[in-house]
């Protein structure tokens, strides 16, 4: 097939009907073709779409090596090199990421690029790296270049939690809820905020207003964990049911829901929870110990 004929089958997969996979595929066969690089400008538009794809389907490592392919003919774009640090921090290449952006910043001679972004994504970064001071300073940079950003507010707070300024980090939170009184991100994380600060009825209501935006597994399971830990056994045995009704695989409530019966005598409910999790992964050796204690336990009892 001619490479004309390959482009727009290509096209067609990866822009009508986002099927990045078989669009791979197609890319790949062209790349293949050795006369594409005679026309530098469309052997790197696809040398583009290749890193797009692969960004798409979670390769952020081999993506970045053809964002490396890219700038090694224009090394001085820089909407390419901030582009690229999304790949980078998503490959846990954290040091990377922030070296790419200030490499950007220094290219962008018109200031183009989305500062508030830039802020953010290298708050991210240091937070990632364990240096939480220099990631408080680029979130605060990103508030303040547009505070009505909520996405800066609420990584921001995550910083000042884990340096421990609690009541900071509510603020944040506050802020970000008096922009947008039902950003869901905002409302499923303060609960971690409020039950280390012992707030569990508001952070019971944040889980509320969580659910009636968008009712998933995670949120159903980590009400159940904040019940748990309320002493309210069967109220949160009820949430990681719901959790379960959604995701029937779903370790976290798989697990907590077997710790749970396990401690409440309910041996045979535990031993089935933890068997599940085993037949997902036999490997899991938290699982496995759990089987044994448990069988152990029925085998005495009878």
């Amino acid at each position: 097939m001619k490479i004309e004929q390959l482009k727009e089958q290509y096209e067609e997969l990866l822009y009508e009907h986002e099927a990045y996979k078989d669009a791979l595929k197609v890319v790949d066969d062209i790349l293949k073709d050795k006369s594409i690089r005679n026309n530098k400008d469309e052997y790197f538009n696809i040398i583009k779409d290749k890193w797009f794809i692969l960004s798409n389907i979670w390769k952020y490592a081999e993506a970045v090596k053809y964002y490396e392919i890219y700038l090694s003919a224009y090394p001085r774009d820089s909407f390419v090199l901030f582009e690229k640090w999304y790949n980078l921090y998503y490959a846990n290449q954290y040091q990377d990421a922030i070296f790419n952006i200030n490499q950007s910043l220094v290219n962008d001679k018109n200031s183009d690029i989305d500062k508030c972004l830039t802020y953010r994504v290298k708050g991210l970064s240091y937070q990632k790296l364990w240096r939480y001071k220099m990631s408080l300073r680029y979130l605060t940079k990103a508030v303040n270049e547009d505070w009505v950003c909520v996405r800066a507010l609420v990584d921001k707070w995550y910083t000042l939690y884990l340096l421990k300024k609690y009541t900071e980090a509510l603020k944040c939170f506050d802020s970000a809820l008096s922009i947008k009184k039902n950003d869901f991100f905002a409302l499923s994380d303060k609960w971690i905020l409020l039950t280390d600060m012992k707030k569990y009825t508001e952070a019971l209501n944040c889980f509320d207003k969580a659910l009636k935006i968008n009712q998933n597994e995670y949120i159903y399971h980590n009400k159940g964990s904040l019940l748990d830990n309320m002493w309210k056994y069967r109220e949160a045995l009820e949430y990681f049911d719901k959790s379960l009704s959604i995701n029937p695989i779903f370790k976290p409530a798989l697990s907590d829901k077997g710790y749970r019966l396990y401690k409440m005598w309910k041996y045979q409910g535990a031993l089935k929870c933890f068997k599940s999790i085993f037949s997902i992964n036999k490997d899991d050796k938290h699982a496995c110990k759990m089987i044994q204690k448990i069988e152990n336990k029925t085998v005495k009892v009878t």
